[in-house]
């Protein structure tokens, strides 16, 4: 479905055999066949039975909540983030405005003169 999850019935495993994929791989593929008696729920006899047992879509409160908020914000367009591994040029007002403030430390005499020895 468009949302939610769905039980679609119980699936019993026909065949599987390895075969190589597009990168060389071994990959194992599965036939399924439904083994369930009552009808799948995307054919018209499933779809009579749902409205006749008056099915609905049921939701956690928290997950309607968190898709009314996704439609109320609108999408900002702004600047698009790189994922560069080096910084470009044009990036060189960002790095300064987020550069951290270097705080200098100095040692106590005797610590030096234990590092020194």
């Amino acid at each position: 479905p468009r949302e939610g999850n769905r039980y679609d019935g119980i699936y019993k495993v026909v065949k599987y055999y390895p075969e190589y994929g597009q990168s060389g791989y071994k990959v194992w593929r599965y036939l399924l066949r439904r083994d369930d008696p009552t009808p799948a729920p995307w054919t018209k006899e499933g779809k009579a039975r749902i409205a006749s047992l008056g099915l609905e879509m049921q939701f956690p409160d928290s997950y309607e909540h968190s898709t009314k908020t996704k439609d109320a914000k609108p999408k900002a367009k702004g600047k698009k983030v790189s994922k560069a591994k080096r910084p470009r040029e044009d990036d060189d007002d960002i790095e300064e405005e987020t550069k951290k403030i270097k705080i200098s430390y100095s040692l106590a005499e005797d610590v030096m003169k234990a590092i020194s020895a």
